[in-house]
């Protein structure tokens, strides 16, 4: 089914053309490298994002532009702090 689900934005294809899949991954990377660049965990950001997928019946949080890196609280922010210097 090329229904996406909330994990499959990740990179893998869920019946996504190869093109989709490979913009989706690249941005995932972009998000990861901000979350990094930043000092935010990127395992505690991907797990908090899956937790609000799990509570919309596995479909992306309405107000997924609170998960952007960029839009965190400072108390997130402080929260998810990755406690060493990114790769």
């Amino acid at each position: 089914s090329g229904t996406p689900t909330c994990g499959s934005g990740l990179g893998h294809s869920r019946g996504w053309t190869g093109s989709t899949s490979g913009a989706l991954t690249a941005a995932a990377f972009t998000i990861f490298q901000t979350l990094l660049k930043n000092h935010i965990d990127p395992q505690k950001w991907l797990v908090a994002y899956f937790e609000a997928c799990a509570r919309t019946g596995g479909a992306p949080p309405a107000d997924i532009d609170a998960f952007l890196p960029w839009n965190l609280s400072e108390e997130i922010t402080e929260q998810w702090h990755y406690p060493r210097a990114p790769p």
